[in-house]
């Protein structure tokens, strides 16, 4: 797990905004919001990490419903093409029933 993301980076300047907006106007030393930052990271980053262990579940479900949803259509195609098969195969039986390969009539 990577706690540096620029997500989580951003959520901890986010959440540290008050006392980095202190520190450039003077009424918070920069060590003390610098500080405060530097707990933010870790904080967010946990944050963040919960949250995509929540959606993963359903992004993984999502995904298992869209793969049965192809393998499905695709096995109804197969069928299909080999339902075409097989009577374009019989049209063809009944066409040449009593000839050989090259068309002679079979005695």
């Amino acid at each position: 797990m990577n706690i540096a993301t620029p997500s989580t980076l951003l959520l901890a300047a986010l959440v540290d905004s008050p006392a980095i907006y202190s520190s450039a106007m003077g009424t918070m030393d920069p060590s003390t919001a610098l500080f405060r930052y530097l707990i933010a990271i870790p904080v967010c980053g946990l944050m963040l990490a919960f949250l995509r262990s929540i959606t993963k579940s359903y992004q993984d479900e999502r995904q298992r419903v869209e793969d049965e949803a192809a393998a499905e259509a695709a096995a109804q195609e197969r069928a299909e093409r080999e339902q075409a098969e097989a009577a374009e195969d019989a049209a063809g039986a009944d066409a040449y029933e009593g000839q050989d390969r090259r068309g002679r009539t079979l005695a």
